[in-house]
């Protein structure tokens, strides 16, 4: 059985490490002994550059939740394959919150930020969890029925971050095809994507060596979509494309991020029309 799950450990700990970066000051919460020596391990056997790599991913995403807030108020945000990630507590109390992970990650997670909440750690948030096995096709219907119902005048901000590439690709062609779905007019999906001529790349390669190894997930299991696929969606226009290159040179001044040396995710911001 994978452990893949354990990763989001591992995104915390990098988050925590630059709050200035990421503009998260939560992520700390999260962060083990068991996460820490996972992130080193991972930095000096994998990816010496991860950690700030990881920060940009955060900014990015936190920066465009906060513009949708300034554009429409109150929204619905769906983050799906949450992990133990912190965006509820960093947008405004207006948002409505539901998480959608695996059953064990949405159980630790519920019982840990009532926890911080009562000991003052955390401002109040109401967050709604589902639990649902992304790879099992009728929990992905399941969800679809489920997120159809909370349709209402609010527009959706779907977030798909670090978890697409690990499902299967009926799975995921399947997802993709439930936000088309569920999202209202006027909704975003922000989704990050391998493209298929990356997977063959040194630093994918070292990447999968070392989740196979440690997490025990299968080398053959990556699903990759191309830019033409998110540019054609019939249901959502392309409005924004980056990748971790473009988003290191701006925020850092640095250039790190590349095939050999970073996991090269891809990030697209889809708009319904």
């Amino acid at each position: 059985m994978s452990n893949i799950h354990e990763t989001a450990y591992i995104v915390n700990y990098y988050r925590s490490q630059d709050p200035e970066l990421s503009l998260d000051p939560y992520a700390h919460l999260w962060v083990t002994e068991r996460s820490k020596k996972l992130a080193q391990d991972f930095d000096e056997k994998v990816l010496h550059h991860e950690g700030p790599l990881t920060c940009l991913r955060s900014r990015y995403f936190i920066l465009e939740l906060q513009k949708f807030y300034k554009l429409h108020g109150g929204f619905t945000f769906i983050n799906i394959g949450a992990g133990f990630t912190t965006y509820p507590f960093i947008l405004s109390e207006e948002v409505q919150c539901i998480e959608v992970d695996q059953p064990h990650v949405v159980s630790e997670k519920a019982d840990r930020l009532k926890a911080f909440q009562s000991n003052g750690l955390l401002p109040h948030r109401e967050v709604e969890f589902i639990a649902a096995d992304l790879n099992d096709l009728k929990d992905i219907e399941r969800l679809e029925t489920l997120l159809l119902s909370k349709k209402n005048q609010k527009p959706f901000f779907v977030l798909v971050e670090g978890v697409i590439y690990y499902l299967q690709e009926t799975s995921a062609k399947r997802m993709m095809s439930m936000i088309q779905n569920v999202c209202p007019a006027k909704s975003r999906a922000g989704i990050i994507s391998l493209m298929p001529e990356a997977i063959e790349s040194r630093g994918i390669q070292r990447v999968i060596e070392y989740f196979h190894d440690h997490f025990g997930f299968p080398k053959k299991n990556y699903t990759t979509f191309s830019y033409d696929t998110f540019k054609s969606l019939e249901s959502f226009h392309l409005i924004h494309h980056t990748d971790l290159q473009q988003l290191e040179i701006k925020y850092c001044g640095t250039q790190h991020a590349n095939l050999d040396n970073s996991f090269d995710e891809q990030f697209y911001l889809l708009e319904k029309v």
